[in-house]
């Protein structure tokens, strides 16, 4: 199947047949793009249906075995949090990671999936510091940001923000 107006960002093995290629597709809106390729079966590549969401991309994918993979990607205003999806084996399962309080953008960039228990996501998110009425554009704001680092660990169960000193 051919895929236009696409950008691939990496490829990895999935098993020792199997490789998968990912990234994203530019249309309306981004769209995660994944394309698995199996050497035993002579087709070529093909698009795999990843997890729901809008004006988003797989930044990065790690496997832990055929049946367990992750990938991650953007905050999804719609979810409320950073897309990031699950494979076990037959389908991608999609998780939300959670952001700061006061979030305003992010995004995981990297994954690495140690165990089916020990998953970590790097990345970035804006935080809100303030926000005031802007007297110079009535009905506009101010407001004052800064980027912080971004750790999440999955545990087997949820994706938790790491804390450091």
């Amino acid at each position: 199947m051919p895929v236009a107006n696409a950008s691939l960002f990496d490829a990895i093995p999935l098993d020792q047949y199997t490789t998968w290629a990912y990234g994203t597709q530019i249309g309306d809106h981004l769209t995660p793009l994944l394309l698995d390729k199996d050497d035993r079966d002579g087709r070529g590549w093909t698009v795999v249906p990843t997890i729901p969401t809008t004006g988003n991309r797989i930044n990065s994918n790690s496997v832990v075995s055929a049946r367990d993979a992750w990938l991650v990607g953007d905050f999804d205003t719609t979810i409320g949090g950073i897309s990031t999806g699950h494979w076990n084996g037959t389908g991608w399962q999609p998780v939300v990671a959670p952001v700061p309080d006061k979030r305003q953008q992010g995004r995981t960039l990297s994954v690495s999936a140690r165990a089916s228990d020990d998953v970590w996501a790097t990345g970035w998110a804006d935080l809100l510091e303030s926000r005031e009425p802007n007297p110079d554009k009535p009905g506009g704001w101010i407001e004052v940001i800064h980027r912080d680092l971004l750790l999440e660990h999955w545990n087997g169960k949820t994706w938790e923000r790491s804390r450091w000193c």
